[in-house]
């Protein structure tokens, strides 16, 4: 993720971690000083967080709902894994808040299932499983992607966070390019940049409205 920076992570005054979880990434910053709020829909993974990780504010928030921070707080946003298990409406809505809670100017860093990781779950099977998707299941993601740019596997029978509809999803860099430039300057997109598997999309809070 570091790479992925025009600037070293620590030299942001706030950092907002978007399913900061068990601080996977958090951990890593245990130098970090300014403000880094943890965001996550999981009480008890907050809870763990915040007292082993004491940089880390915890910040609870719940599916579909407005962040319950002040607007325009934040210089750098981070989210592992999060745009990766979203369906459409929830992406295009998580994205609008993101850019209601960032400053002109301040730099995201999503991950995404792309071509790569699309290629690996076809190729390794430890991978289909552990993403809970089958032979078919891979065979329409791929149809679909060559169409549209974007598939969300719905995980029937796993468990649900409220209204929040979790699966596995596959995002192109044509439909980030189409569809993400509207709340964002797309920046790059680094495929298979995270363990050679999710793509981490750099984007851009715009200068000018």
């Amino acid at each position: 993720m570091e790479l992925a920076s025009p600037r070293p992570l620590l030299s942001y005054h706030s950092i907002m971690d978007f399913g900061v979880g068990c601080g996977r990434l958090a951990r890593m910053l245990p130098d970090f000083r300014g403000r880094y709020a943890g965001v996550d829909i999981d009480v008890e993974l907050l809870k763990w967080t915040s007292s082993h990780l004491r940089w880390v504010e915890p910040v609870l928030t719940f599916p579909r709902k407005p962040f319950p921070l002040r607007p325009g707080q934040f210089e750098c946003v981070i989210a592992i894994s999060v745009f990766t298990h979203i369906n459409e409406d929830d992406t295009g809505f998580y994205l609008s808040e993101l850019k209601r809670m960032t400053k002109p100017g301040a730099y995201l860093f999503l991950t995404v299932h792309g071509k790569r990781a699309l290629e690996r779950t076809q190729s390794e099977r430890w991978l289909a499983d552990m993403l809970t998707l089958t032979d078919r299941p891979i065979a329409q993601t791929k149809v679909a992607l060559e169409k549209h740019g974007f598939h969300f596997v719905s995980l029937n029978g796993q468990p649900k966070f409220g209204a929040h509809e979790y699966g596995t999803t596959f995002t192109t860099r044509a439909h980030i390019e189409r569809a993400w430039s509207t709340h964002f300057d797309v920046i790059d997109v680094r495929d298979g940049a995270i363990h050679d598997f999710q793509d981490i999309v750099v984007l851009r809070h715009p200068t000018c409205p």
